[in-house]
């Protein structure tokens, strides 16, 4: 072989390499982020192992005619070098989207609990500063749910997720009457009117020990 055709084998060869090297790069970056959510217990898709098989043995037919010939001729025989670059990418975008599938679906079932809790608590005063806490959990779960790549901004939602459960389970502690539920709706809206506090309302308000947080104040 001639200077020149040892050094255009040698600029082919790592145009190969480079090639490869940005796919490898990418997978292993994908591949990284499908591992951590599993380690998250984030159910996910199951990748078809037909899809992984395939590209080990066309693996293996590069690695064995490379041994015996490292030349590009061996690499892209057969068209398993296109089939190998083709394959990984594939692949790459099927664990993506195990990932992003599996999250969209964890994220949304957590939300959708949250949103109707507000709409179920009783509004007692200790609740609408639990409330106000977790109303700015909601938003900030908000936030993280699109940051599905980031797997610290994933672990940083489950962490709030279950501070955002916590609240929702003591703001729904108090069991009350569609009367009293009336009652103090009004009062959070502005104040309530004296028909609104009756002997039902007033008897839970001594139970629950809140009576006296309340008073009468005239209007015109």
């Amino acid at each position: 072989m001639s200077l020149n055709g040892a050094s255009q084998e040698t600029t082919a060869l790592q145009s190969h390499d480079n090639q490869i090297s940005g796919v490898i790069q990418e997978f292993s970056k994908d591949l990284g982020l499908w591992r951590a959510y599993l380690s998250e217990q984030i159910p996910l898709q199951k990748v078809e192992s037909d899809d992984v098989n395939s590209l080990t043995e066309i693996l293996k037919r590069i690695r064995g005619r490379f041994e015996n010939d490292a030349s590009r001729s061996s690499l892209v025989k057969d068209k398993d070098w296109p089939a190998l670059i083709d394959g990984t990418k594939g692949l790459s975008i099927v664990v993506r989207e195990s990932c992003r599938q599996g999250w969209i679906v964890f994220a949304a079932a957590l939300l959708a609990q949250a949103d109707i809790v507000e709409s179920l608590i009783v509004r007692t005063q200790d609740n609408l500063a639990l409330l106000q806490e977790y109303n700015k959990l909601l938003r900030d779960l908000q936030v993280l749910a699109k940051d599905w790549e980031n797997i610290t901004s994933v672990r940083t939602f489950k962490s709030k997720g279950l501070r955002l459960q916590e609240l929702a389970k003591a703001l729904n502690e108090f069991q009350a009457s569609d009367q009293v539920k009336e009652f103090l709706d009004a009062v959070a809206n502005g104040g309530a009117s004296l028909d609104l506090l009756t002997a039902e309302v007033t008897t839970w308000l001594k139970e629950q020990g809140i009576f006296s947080k309340y008073k009468i104040v005239g209007g015109f």
